[in-house]
């Protein structure tokens, strides 16, 4: 019936939820400038990587406050 249902959307979103969580650390460590630097990676290269891991914390901050 509809506990049924209940239970298996939480057992969805909560699957969902955390491989949207594995993919943000994923992106947030590729682009976290302290690894770029250890690469040894151009400073333009850095600085367009770090404005992307903004862009990345920032929509992650909304999952966060919508979950």
């Amino acid at each position: 019936g509809s506990e049924m249902c209940i239970r298996d959307s939480t057992l969805i979103m909560g699957f969902i939820y955390s491989q949207i969580k594995k993919k943000w650390k994923k992106l947030a460590i590729s682009h976290h400038p302290d690894n770029l630097v250890s690469k040894g990676l151009p400073e333009e290269f850095i600085q367009k990587s770090t404005s992307r891991l903004q862009e990345i914390n920032n929509a992650w901050d909304i999952i966060q406050q919508n979950k």
